[in-house]
């Protein structure tokens, strides 16, 4: 999150809880614990907080669930690896007359490569 997507963060809480004021002091340590995190994801998090709170989300409450991109990156690397061998748990090879084929036409793109 860049510094002025900050200002919009906290512009969006303030029009929902108009009872706060926000010091550049504030927008700093908001830009400091929240600039690994997309937008998106932020102004998300403060909706789902408006529909349950009375009280404007801290800054814990608007990082709620978000982690680190490497570690979100490293679960999903891990989760294809995973469905990757169970995959190749019930893999079966081709039929014979399958990889026949496969032969035949690799003679053929060998016979064309060395003849030209």
């Amino acid at each position: 999150m860049e510094r002025d997507e900050v200002y919009e963060l906290i512009d969006f809480v303030k029009q929902n809880y108009s009872n706060i004021s926000v010091s550049e002091t504030e927008v700093d340590r908001h830009f400091e614990h929240l600039s690994d995190m997309p937008l998106d994801i932020a102004l998300h998090n403060v909706r789902m907080h408006v529909k349950a709170s009375v009280y404007p989300p801290k800054i814990a409450e608007i990082r709620n669930g978000w982690s680190d991109p490497v570690d979100h990156m490293a679960k999903a690397a891990r989760e294809h690896i995973d469905a990757q061998e169970e995959r190749r748990k019930h893999a079966v090879p081709p039929p014979q007359e399958v990889r026949d084929q496969i032969a035949a036409i690799r003679r053929s793109m060998d016979a064309k490569q060395s003849g030209s």
